[in-house]
């Protein structure tokens, strides 16, 4: 008949529950910050084109930047967010 595990054991198993979430929060934060550089260099890229003096000359280009420029923006302001969510959960 196996025994029930100690007040000891339990403990070491909730310590190492615990442990593995923090480190799965890690990861994810990780890959956040990755992928957040990503957008902002994208970003910037992008907005660097509108500095172009020609741009007003080219309407077509300009609707294009813009078209691309604006989901770029909400999917980093989107990503920011769950950064900062993991990174309240990390802190709890």
């Amino acid at each position: 008949k196996a025994s029930a595990p100690s007040d000891a054991q339990a403990e070491r198993e909730a310590d190492k529950e615990a442990q593995r979430k923090v480190k799965e929060l890690q990861r994810r934060q990780q890959e956040l910050e990755k992928r957040i550089e990503e957008l902002e260099a994208q970003k910037k890229s992008l907005e660097d084109q509108f500095l172009d003096p020609a741009l007003v000359q080219r309407p077509d280009k300009m609707r294009t930047l813009s078209s691309q420029l604006s989901p770029v923006k909400d999917e980093l302001e989107a990503r920011f967010a769950k950064w900062q969510e993991l990174e309240e959960r990390k802190g709890a």
